[in-house]
């Protein structure tokens, strides 16, 4: 276990503590009174609300312990310290707590309760026997969470690895065209590139970005595109202002962007705008690449037919980063293209 897995049992306090409520007293009443059995009815029912007291209040200060204190404290290496640690913590909490529900027992028991020492003692003992399994269920259970989270990362960064050779590579393609006849222009869009693979290289090691490094290599993408295409393409790219600093995975728009140009202007002889809009909607991050036709008519469906494998990696990026919080839907805009709606959680600014 890495030393940051080892810190995560630490933030907060195991769920079976609270097994203490509803196990601990009938497990437990014959131990702390050991003529249980040879009560009336009406005392082993005492003994049991006494014992219900005990183990209601000590969960409910472990509880209190390891959601504020416990986080406080530097993380300890290896299980013998750890034990250590939450064997102290345990009797620093029983303890004390099983001297001030003593006088309970004296109801069931007048003039012959248990003694001080006795109690205190017990309950420190079933303390740990209750305590100890929890946090062992638990550091499994962080165990089987960080080593879900590793397989998650190495998927995405796989799914990342295919996107980013993907448009660099039908950007290379659009300079070496230029090469021959416009050198000049070349230059200014090699330029271009290494802004784009500045980005690419850099974010291959984020998991997230703001809103406009993603903007800012969409504006070099698409400048690349237009040395390829010309007068056929044009862009636009409006942001609702406080959304700058928003924060996305990386390359989430840019395939949405690749797929605007190459399946709704590139087979355009008229061409056409790719329109980049991110907004605030519901509390959400919605963010909407358009592309219309210069010449207005009906989409064409068959033009997205072969989206290839950038689309479906971004579906499967969405569904492993977010879940069923973040969507995409690719539907026909009415201005002769499509749009693609990416709509993704946002805690605001």
């Amino acid at each position: 276990m890495s030393e940051t897995d080892e810190t995560l049992p630490w933030a907060k306090p195991p769920a079976e503590l609270f097994y203490f409520c509803l196990v601990a007293p009938l497990l437990y009443a014959p131990v702390l009174q050991r003529d249980f059995f040879e009560m009336t009815r009406g005392e082993m029912a005492m003994a049991l609300v006494e014992n219900c007291s005990a183990f209601i209040a000590i969960p409910g200060l472990l509880y209190v312990v390891y959601r504020w204190a416990v986080p406080r404290v530097r993380p300890l290496r290896g299980v013998l310290a750890r034990t250590a640690f939450h064997a102290l913590v345990g009797a620093a909490v029983a303890a004390p707590t099983a001297l001030a529900i003593r006088p309970l027992m004296e109801l069931a028991h007048p003039g012959e309760g248990p003694p001080a020492a006795g109690i205190a003692a017990a309950c420190v003992v079933i303390t740990w026997t209750l305590l100890v399994p929890a946090l062992v269920v638990q550091e499994l259970r962080t165990a089987r969470q960080g080593t879900q989270q590793a397989a998650l990362r190495a998927q995405l960064e796989a799914l990342k690895s295919r996107t980013m050779p993907h448009f660099l590579f039908n950007a290379l393609n659009t300079v070496a065209s230029l090469i021959p006849e416009q050198p000049a222009l070349a230059e200014n869009i090699v330029e271009r590139m290494a802004g784009i693979f500045r980005y690419t290289l850099r974010s291959a090691r984020l998991e997230e970005v703001a809103l406009r490094e993603e903007l800012a290599m969409i504006e070099d993408y698409l400048e690349v595109q237009r040395a390829r295409f010309g007068s056929r393409l044009t862009w636009h790219i409006d942001v609702e202002p406080g959304l700058e600093l928003a924060r996305l995975p990386p390359l989430m728009l840019q395939p949405l962007v690749e797929n605007a140009v190459l399946h709704g202007v590139a087979p355009r002889v008229e061409g056409g705008t790719v329109r980049v809009v991110a907004r605030a909607v519901d509390g959400r991050l919605a963010l909407r690449v358009d592309d219309e036709a210069s010449v207005a008519r009906p989409a064409d469906a068959k033009h997205r037919s072969g989206t290839g494998t950038s689309l479906r990696d971004l579906y499967e990026r969405l569904a492993l980063t977010y879940g069923a919080a973040g969507s995409l839907e690719l539907t026909p805009n009415g201005q002769g293209g499509y749009t693609a709606a990416l709509s993704l959680p946002w805690s605001g600014a």
